[in-house]
Parts: structure tokens; sequence; C-alpha cells
């Protein structure tokens, strides 16, 4: 098994890293040659990343526990959305593809 590599720390010498609510930040310029240490830092060090473009947030690398519970989260409410709409009596007012596009013209 080989050793991870130091997480990726901001340097005082670094000013376009930093950090956002303890979540470091770092332009996607800078992250494309750190790509595999940043993937490292959010795989096994449990950290996000985001990535900026111009000095605004466009993305992040997040441990994929993440995004399991995101996932997880979304399905609930969409789960949850549905159990209403069926209470509520809106299920009863779907209509086809077919006539959906008639009524729009299309």
């Amino acid at each position: 098994m080989t050793a991870m590599p130091a997480p990726l720390r901001p340097s005082d010498d670094e000013n376009d890293l930093h950090w956002e609510n303890g979540i470091l930040a770092i332009p996607i310029a800078k992250a494309r040659a750190l790509l595999s240490e940043l993937a490292n830092q959010a795989a096994y060090s449990k950290e996000r990343i985001l990535l900026t473009r111009r000095g605004r947030k466009i993305a992040a690398i997040v441990p994929v526990d993440d995004v399991d519970t995101l996932e997880e989260l979304e399905d609930s409410a969409d789960i949850a959305a549905i159990e209403e709409a069926e209470k509520a009596g809106e299920d009863d007012e779907r209509i086809s593809l077919g006539e959906l596009r008639k009524k729009l013209g299309l």
C-alpha cells in the first residue's frame, strides 16, 4: 500500500487558494494539475474542495459518501412529493404525452 500524499493546504504565497467556510477553494486551472491529489484528499480525508473560476464557485470535488447522501435525500423528497400529490388527488389530473402535445399545439 502506498503512502497517501499530505493534504493540500493554502500557504501564504498561494493567494489563489483559500478557505471558504472551512472548505478549500482552488481555481480550476490549478486543480487540473492537482486532480489526482484533490481526488485522494476527498476520498481518503473526506474533505470537500470547491473549484472556482474568476473567484466564483463553479463545481466541487466531494467524497462519494456525500453524493450518496444527496441522492438519498433527493429520493426521499421525491417520494414525499408523490405521496402528497396522491393524497391531494393530483394524481387524477394526469394526461398522456400525446394529449399534452395536442393541448400545446406541438
